[in-house]
């Protein structure tokens, strides 16, 4: 229909339009302003009554001589535990070692890292409190499974070659299967 005006009232028409629009938007606009500047007044003051009151109630306390005196008792439990943990002496392999020496012992078999699978690790450490030297016995149960004997013998020798190692448990039952050994050995670290 309004292609059937002439052409000036056309423009007339959009122009028209147009400006009814901007008005339309500039008044929204500040509604929102005027609205967001009346939400806003209100978190103002109480910002600045409470940052008047906060200023005057705040107080530093003289904590040196409570701080000397808890460094004394510090560094005083800190001297008696290392009397202590001098006779003691524990040396234990972390986790992730044991972790990193059973796939590197995976890693350096002949017939490849297919021939193996690991299924988990139990770490677990405990003291030996029988003993004249207390220390720490580590071990590692790695639990997985096979292909065959000669690939799970293969990679007990590669256990047992470690330096860290001190035996590998590795029950019989293990070798019992020809074909997908299943199996659960255990390796003590020094």
């Amino acid at each position: 229909m309004i292609n059937l005006l002439p052409i000036l009232i056309r423009k007339e028409l959009h122009t028209v339009y147009s400006n009814r629009t901007l008005v339309v938007a500039l008044l929204a606009a500040s509604f929102l302003l005027v609205l967001m500047m009346i939400m806003l007044v209100p978190s103002y003051f109480m910002l600045m009554l409470n940052g008047a009151f906060g200023l005057e109630s705040q107080t530093v306390p003289d904590t040196s001589f409570n701080t000397n005196k808890k460094e004394a008792l510090t560094n005083d439990i800190n001297r008696k535990v290392n009397l202590l943990l001098e006779g003691i002496k524990m040396k234990s392999v972390l986790p992730t070692e044991a972790i990193s020496l059973t796939i590197n012992a995976k890693s350096k078999m002949a017939l490849g890292e297919s021939s193996v699978q690991i299924f988990g690790f139990e770490y677990s450490s405990a003291k030996d409190s029988k003993a004249a030297v207390k220390s720490v016995e580590t071990s590692i149960k790695i639990t997985g499974n096979a292909k065959d004997r000669g690939s799970l013998k293969e990679f007990v020798s590669n256990i047992e070659s470690d330096p860290a190692v001190k035996s590998v448990d590795v029950p019989v039952n293990n070798f019992l299967p020809d074909k997908n050994l299943l199996f659960s050995i255990t390796a003590y670290f020094k």
